[in-house]
């Protein structure tokens, strides 16, 4: 948390005013003191807390009242972080070194700094000394604070739980509990935001109130809160999650009601862990979610645009009805997603061998256009689909021409270089990286001198940029008289990325990682390029190479 310009403005006049000399000084300080309070509260900076806290224990009535009406409004809407960040005390260092009174509160001061309990900022103030650095001093704000039956106390009544001295800790834990357990659950955001935020406190256990505190929302007088809360998201998509996750996880309360809000909620990870959840409740022990009821949410399900829910969805489908599980699984070949069609070939092929090879081929009798169809019979075609894989490369789209080089690389392997190569040079980059991380397993097997063909000849900037890092790939030392070569003859800008390939070979990252000795003929060959070519190449670049030679000679 930090202060505003504005804010900070107000701090040092509040410091000014205490340091007048004359009493006649301090009185005329004294009546703004109450104004600037107030001016503080109105910019809403929690921030200011350490700094108001001070005027609780002025001489002046009117002060003090200002600082309690303060804390009160600076304390309402603080979020749980901006809470959390008063237990450290480097917020209170800067304050402390303006003012001393503050740290020389004692526990039977308490009760009156807090004013009547009947005082709407009573409980402001009790919350805000609950976080004193003196021990005795937050053990009583602790005690006082067990006596308020509303939830403004509810907050920093969490944060003790976690205190450092165990019977503050031990208080606040019994008070907390016995509130959630007996009370009527409602609470808010923040609150919710800085339970879920002690599952990452180590100090105690704190899951068990925190599962209680999921039970009792989990309730069925709870459905508004669930609703807006899981499906709507309409507060923080971390809190629903938080939720939802706590519930099937630590819990394993696989809450009827929580799933089917979960698998409509906006959050695609909420709809994943209910789908998940619906796996583990057993259909025979569900009784508000029938076995048609069930097969429709995930039906539902299918069209999901989280690949994850839609993967989970046709999982289940198939196990809930085996006898259609071939007609689900068809259904599946078809999605949008290679990993999911990938996937459905696993289990079809268990099912019936063969089958998903089959279903594609009759899909694009169907539908040529199809390209889940085309995708999935270029993952698992055989030999005798070549020919119409082959079409592939000649299609308008891009999609369908990587497509087809998948094809034919997995089919052909290494054989498939020559009907590869051209597409190196293909006008759309997506059809150029496929074809270069198709050829990348037989790298070294392609001809440097075809890699700096496309280099020198192709249309677009990123094809001749992708085909230089291909003559990279080649090798540390092979590949620098051909680097040089396209420093050279290339046009400018493929040129740069040519000699930037060279660039990080030299690096430190590489060459004291790669210890491979050129070989005579290699040393040979570079030292020709550099001093045939020596007034056409940077001068830092040859001096780079050279350096570089010169470790292996």
């Amino acid at each position: 948390m930090k202060l505003s310009a504005a804010a900070w403005d107000i701090v040092n006049q509040l410091a000014a005013s205490e340091r007048g000399q004359s009493w006649f000084r301090q009185m005329l300080g004294r009546r703004d003191v109450s104004s600037l309070l107030r001016k503080l509260g109105e910019l809403n900076e929690p921030a200011g807390l350490p700094y108001v806290a001070h005027f609780l224990t002025s001489v002046d009535r009117d002060a003090r009242a200002a600082a309690r009406e303060t804390v009160a409004v600076l304390l309402t809407q603080i979020s749980a972080g901006d809470l959390l960040a008063l237990e450290e005390q480097s917020l209170w260092l800067n304050a402390r070194y303006r003012w001393q009174n503050w740290s020389r509160i004692q526990p039977a001061d308490v009760a009156a700094i807090a004013g009547s309990p009947e005082q709407r900022e009573y409980p402001a103030v009790l919350s805000l000394l609950s976080f004193h650095k003196n021990g005795y001093v937050r053990q009583e704000a602790v005690r006082l604070l067990t006596d308020i039956d509303t939830n403004e106390a509810l907050p920093c009544l969490v944060i003790r739980q976690n205190d450092w001295v165990k019977p503050i800790a031990e208080a606040a834990q019994k008070e907390v509990r016995r509130r959630l357990q007996t009370g009527p659950v409602c609470v808010s955001h923040s609150l919710l935001e800085l339970i879920f935020q002690m599952e990452t406190w180590s100090r105690y256990d704190h899951r068990p109130m925190i599962g209680d505190l999921v039970k009792r929302l989990l309730e069925e007088e709870q459905d508004q809160f669930l609703e807006r809360q899981v499906v709507a998201l309409t507060v923080d998509a971390k809190l629903g999650r938080d939720i939802v996750g706590y519930a099937l996880s630590y819990l394993k309360y696989t809450n009827q009601r929580l799933l089917v809000y979960g698998m409509f909620s906006k959050d695609p990870v909420i709809r994943y862990q209910c789908c998940r959840g619906l796996r583990e409740l057993p259909v025979e022990q569900c009784q508000e979610l029938s076995l048609q009821d069930r097969q429709m949410h995930l039906e539902c399900r299918l069209n999901d645009t989280f690949l994850p829910v839609r993967s989970e969805a046709y999982r289940q489908l198939a196990e809930l009805d085996p006898v259609n599980a071939v007609t689900t699984w068809e259904a599946a070949l078809l999605d949008r997603s290679r990993s999911l069609q990938e996937m459905a070939c696993y289990y079809l092929n268990r099912i019936d061998p063969g089958h998903a090879v089959r279903f594609y081929r009759d899909a694009i009798v169907q539908n040529p256009e199809s390209l889940p169809a085309i995708e999935g019979l270029a993952s698992v075609g055989e030999a005798s689909d070549l020919e119409f894989l082959r079409t592939l490369f000649a299609h308008p789209f891009p999609s369908r021409r990587c497509a087809g080089i998948r094809a034919v690389v997995r089919l052909l392997q290494r054989d498939a270089i020559p009907e590869v190569m051209p597409f190196l040079r293909d006008s759309s980059p997506r059809v150029v990286r496929t074809a270069g991380k198709s050829l990348r397993p037989w790298i070294t097997q392609i001809p440097s001198a075809d890699l700096l063909a496309v280099v020198l000849e192709a249309e677009t900037v990123y094809a001749r940029r992708h085909a230089c890092e291909l003559l990279a790939a080649q090798g540390k030392w092979s590949s620098f008289s051909w680097l040089l070569e396209a420093c050279v003859k290339a046009e400018p800008e493929t040129a740069e990325a040519a000699a930037s390939m060279i660039h990080h070979w030299c690096s430190p990252s590489q060459s004291y990682r790669v210890f491979t000795r050129p070989s005579a003929e290699e040393q040979k060959t570079i030292r020709e390029m550099l001093a045939r070519h020596q007034s056409q190449l940077p001068e830092q670049l040859v001096q780079q190479i050279e350096r570089e030679l010169s470790l292996y000679s």
